[in-house]
Protein backbone atom coordinates (compact mmCIF):
# COMPACT_ATOMS: atom_id res chain seq x y z
CA UNK A 1 0.00 0.00 0.00
CA UNK A 2 1.67 3.59 -1.05
CA UNK A 3 1.95 6.01 1.45
CA UNK A 4 -0.02 9.18 1.36
CA UNK A 5 2.80 12.11 0.90
CA UNK A 6 0.14 14.57 1.10
CA UNK A 7 -0.06 13.95 4.95
CA UNK A 8 3.37 14.51 5.80
CA UNK A 9 3.91 18.81 5.68
CA UNK A 10 7.57 18.47 4.50
CA UNK A 11 5.64 17.43 0.85
CA UNK A 12 2.85 19.73 0.30
CA UNK A 13 4.58 22.24 -0.82
CA UNK A 14 7.94 22.42 -2.93
CA UNK A 15 7.67 25.91 -4.34
CA UNK A 16 7.35 27.41 -1.31
CA UNK A 17 10.49 24.44 0.47
CA UNK A 18 13.25 25.79 -2.48
CA UNK A 19 11.82 29.68 -2.32
CA UNK A 20 13.12 29.26 1.41
CA UNK A 21 15.93 27.26 1.55
CA UNK A 22 17.49 29.67 -1.16
CA UNK A 23 16.40 32.76 1.04
CA UNK A 24 18.64 30.45 3.96
CA UNK A 25 21.02 30.41 1.78
CA UNK A 26 21.79 33.57 0.57
CA UNK A 27 22.47 34.94 4.40
CA UNK A 28 25.72 32.91 3.80
CA UNK A 29 25.12 31.87 7.67
CA UNK A 30 28.42 29.48 9.54
CA UNK A 31 26.69 26.30 10.90
CA UNK A 32 24.13 27.03 13.92
CA UNK A 33 25.27 24.05 15.54
CA UNK A 34 29.02 23.71 15.12
CA UNK A 35 29.87 27.46 14.29
CA UNK A 36 31.96 26.72 11.65
CA UNK A 37 32.11 28.11 7.87
CA UNK A 38 29.65 25.66 5.69
CA UNK A 39 30.70 25.51 1.94
CA UNK A 40 27.76 26.23 0.12
CA UNK A 41 28.74 24.99 -3.39
CA UNK A 42 29.24 21.00 -2.00
CA UNK A 43 26.08 18.85 -2.72
CA UNK A 44 24.34 16.05 -1.19
CA UNK A 45 25.47 13.44 0.57
CA UNK A 46 28.08 15.07 1.52
CA UNK A 47 28.12 15.74 4.84
CA UNK A 48 29.24 19.09 5.03
CA UNK A 49 27.09 20.23 2.70
CA UNK A 50 24.39 22.33 2.98
CA UNK A 51 21.10 22.04 4.86
CA UNK A 52 18.24 24.05 6.45
CA UNK A 53 17.76 22.89 10.01
CA UNK A 54 14.42 23.47 11.95
CA UNK A 55 15.48 25.03 15.36
CA UNK A 56 12.02 23.83 17.06
CA UNK A 57 11.57 20.58 15.25
CA UNK A 58 8.79 19.96 13.18
CA UNK A 59 7.70 16.77 15.33
CA UNK A 60 7.84 18.95 18.13
CA UNK A 61 5.38 21.63 17.02
CA UNK A 62 7.95 24.06 14.95
CA UNK A 63 6.56 25.63 12.11
CA UNK A 64 7.50 24.49 8.34
CA UNK A 65 8.51 27.65 6.59
CA UNK A 66 8.72 30.67 9.29
CA UNK A 67 12.07 32.06 9.13
CA UNK A 68 12.44 32.46 12.72
CA UNK A 69 12.81 28.52 12.73
CA UNK A 70 15.52 28.28 10.54
CA UNK A 71 19.07 27.83 10.31
CA UNK A 72 21.84 26.67 8.06
CA UNK A 73 23.63 23.65 8.81
CA UNK A 74 25.85 21.38 7.72
CA UNK A 75 24.03 18.01 6.70
CA UNK A 76 26.05 15.96 9.31
CA UNK A 77 25.59 18.29 12.48
CA UNK A 78 21.75 18.44 11.38
CA UNK A 79 21.46 14.11 11.48
CA UNK A 80 23.05 14.21 14.83
CA UNK A 81 21.30 16.87 16.40
CA UNK A 82 18.10 14.99 15.33
CA UNK A 83 14.72 16.68 16.25
CA UNK A 84 16.17 17.74 20.00
CA UNK A 85 15.54 21.43 20.89
CA UNK A 86 18.44 24.12 21.50
CA UNK A 87 18.83 23.26 25.57
CA UNK A 88 19.08 19.64 24.34
CA UNK A 89 21.38 19.76 21.74
CA UNK A 90 23.80 22.35 24.07
CA UNK A 91 24.27 18.69 26.48
CA UNK A 92 25.96 17.13 22.66
CA UNK A 93 27.39 20.33 21.70
CA UNK A 94 31.30 18.55 21.99
CA UNK A 95 30.51 15.54 19.94
CA UNK A 96 29.37 17.63 17.27
CA UNK A 97 31.96 19.87 16.83
CA UNK A 98 34.15 16.63 17.37
CA UNK A 99 32.27 14.92 14.54
CA UNK A 100 32.06 18.18 12.40
CA UNK A 101 36.11 18.23 12.49
CA UNK A 102 36.83 14.90 11.25
CA UNK A 103 34.70 16.09 7.88
CA UNK A 104 36.92 19.15 7.47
Amino acid sequence: MARDRRKNPRHTNARMEKITRERIRARGDVCAICGKPIDYTLKKPNPMAFEVDHIIPISRGGKLYDMDNLQATHRICNERKGNQLDDERDAMHMSLTTSCDLWS
